[in-house]
Parts: structure tokens; C-alpha cells; sequence
């Protein structure tokens, strides 16, 4: 992969970089703000891969980069479909728990045997259900944002919903993507501390995500040009 430190310097190459950074403020705007920043990413992930640049893509097409963002919205809620509705049924086993402790009071020793059954079973139906459901989660987050790349890249979205396919781009460029994912999530640690301990911090908190964005889809874009993903 390209130099990291040439990748994180990134946005600030650009000659026009303070400005592109404040279009971040369009995601105050409800719903409409969000969607076109994601295509924003959408967009610099393409731009990025295409092509060696250090400039930021440009802020324009707003139609597209909406349309893009619905995409990644659709992205996002396909991965996370299984272990959000898992996530939500744990919670009904503990509906035993309360029938066995209602059960638990009856002078009938086959309903308290019953009950007891049920009230051990619950909590354990539960947990077994909201670790199957963050185990999902985790390798739904994990491949997510090679799923992003490969949309960008290919303009396909059924390879996009492909998780074995997506699997198999993760697990054979396994050390760029970790790079891909670790680098700006320390990038963002830092930068939030540092605007956290500052006076006009949480003012800049929308170009601060957005500089990372942009570092990430600069990341993101190099490898599938380096590596030939989606060639």
C-alpha cells in the first residue's frame, strides 16, 4: 500500500482542502445531509481507486452523490438485517423467565418443575441468541466497508450484497484492510481528543469526520488500484 503518512496528509494536499472540509456541515441537514456525505465517500473511494491523487473530489453532483449515499444506506442495512432482528428476538426468551416465576407459585409440582425449566432457559436462550447476534455484528462491521469498496469500484451492487465474495477480497488482501480499517481509526481517536481539549472542539467536529473519511477512502481506493481488486 502507499505511504500511510502520504495517505493521512492527504486531504491537506489539496489546494482548496479548508473549504471541501466545511461542505461536511451539509450532514446538520436532516437525512438529505447524511446520504450525501456517505456518497461523498462513495465518491472519493471511486475517484481514489481509479486513479494516483492527493487532491479531495470535488463537491459536486448532488443528485449522484444522494443516490450513492441511499446505496450505502442499503449496504449498511443488509449486513446488519440478521444480527439487528437476533439482537432483538434475545430478548423475547425472557418472557420464560417471567412465566416461570409466575409458574414457580403454583401448588402443582409438574408446573413448578415446568417453571423451573423455563426460568433457567430463558436467560440462557437469551445469551446464547446476543452472542451468536454480536459475533454477526462484528463480522458484519468487519466487512462492511470492503463491500462499500467493491460498490465503488464495480457499480455492482449485487456484488456488493455478496458475503462470501466480500469475505474472500477481505481474507486475501487481509493486511492491507487491516491497515484500511486500523490506521484511520486511530486517525480519529487522536483527532477527537485533540477536540475535546480544545475550546472550539465540538465546532469542528463535522470536518474532523470528514478528514477522516477522506483519509479512509484514500486508503481504501489505493488498495483496490494496488492490489487489482475488482480489475
Amino acid at each position: 500500500m502507499s505511504d500511510i503518512m502520504g495517505s493521512v496528509m492527504c486531504p491537506t494536499k489539496d489546494s482548496n482542502w479548508i473549504t471541501k472540509l466545511l461542505f461536511s456541515y451539509v450532514a446538520l441537514i436532516p437525512l438529505l445531509g447524511s446520504l450525501c456525505l456517505a456518497g461523498y465517500q462513495l465518491k472519493a473511494i471511486r475517484e481514489y481507486a481509479r486513479e494516483p491523487k492527493d487532491s479531495m473530489p470535488e463537491w459536486e453532483n448532488w443528485g449522484q452523490l444522494f443516490i450513492d449515499g441511499i446505496m450505502m444506506a442499503l449496504l449498511a442495512m443488509f449486513y446488519m438485517l440478521v444480527p439487528s432482528i437476533l439482537m432483538v428476538f434475545s430478548f423475547l426468551p425472557m418472557i420464560l423467565t417471567a412465566i416461570g416465576t409466575a409458574g414457580a407459585m403454583s401448588d402443582n409440582a409438574a408446573v413448578q418443575s415446568l417453571s423451573a425449566i423455563a426460568a433457567i432457559g430463558g436467560p440462557v436462550l437469551t445469551l446464547i441468541l446476543m452472542g451468536v447476534s454480536s459475533i454477526l455484528m462484528f463480522i458484519a462491521v468487519l466487512l462492511m466497508p470492503m463491500a462499500m469498496g467493491v460498490y465503488a469500484v464495480s457499480g455492482s451492487f449485487f456484488a456488493a450484497i455478496n458475503p462470501l465474495g466480500i469475505l474472500g477480497k477481505v481474507l486475501g488482501n487481509i493486511g492491507s484492510y487491516i491497515m484500511v480499517l486500523l490506521i484511520p481509526a486511530v486517525l480519529s481517536i487522536v483527532i477527537n481528543f485533540i477536540l475535546g481539549i480544545t475550546v472550539i472542539g465540538s465546532l469542528l467536529v463535522f470536518p474532523a469526520m470528514l478528514y477522516v473519511i477522506v483519509v479512509s477512502s484514500k486508503m481504501m481506493g489505493d488498495m483496490f488500484r494496488e492490489n487489482n481488486i475488482c480489475s
